[in-house]
């Protein structure tokens, strides 16, 4: 309004991509199984991360859960809402299987969606 500029931090990632290395691919697949595992036996420890080594970032470890979180509409009400703590028990051996498909799958084409890999893997 007064002509002052604005700035914002945004975050911005490729579902599946938990690495944040802009590439779905079993890395990320086995890092979210990894982090599955670790949350299975240890549900009270507030410091279960799905990207270690970010120094606490809790921005960054929102954002990881929400990419890592497959079988979630990305879309659905308030899902961009949630925290790493809210995801705990959505991420799961699921999640690494659909990312694996969806890996397996992008290597020979380039139609690929997470609808389709998450859908025929439900059915």
């Amino acid at each position: 309004v007064d002509g002052s500029p604005v700035s914002a931090t945004a975050y911005i990632g490729v579902k599946g991509d938990v690495t944040l290395d802009n590439n779905v691919d079993a890395l990320d697949a086995s890092r979210v199984l990894s982090y599955y595992a670790r949350a299975s036996v240890n549900t009270s420890d507030a410091n279960i991360e799905m990207l270690p080594g970010k120094n606490g970032d809790q921005f960054i470890e929102n954002l990881v859960c929400f990419l890592g979180d497959v079988s979630e509409d990305e879309y659905s009400v308030d899902n961009w809402k949630k925290t790493e703590v809210d995801r705990r028990d959505d991420i799961n051996a699921s999640d690494a299987s659909w990312i694996l498909a969806y890996y397996a799958r992008s290597s020979t084409s380039k139609d690929v969606t997470w609808a389709d890999v998450v859908k025929k893997a439900e059915a």
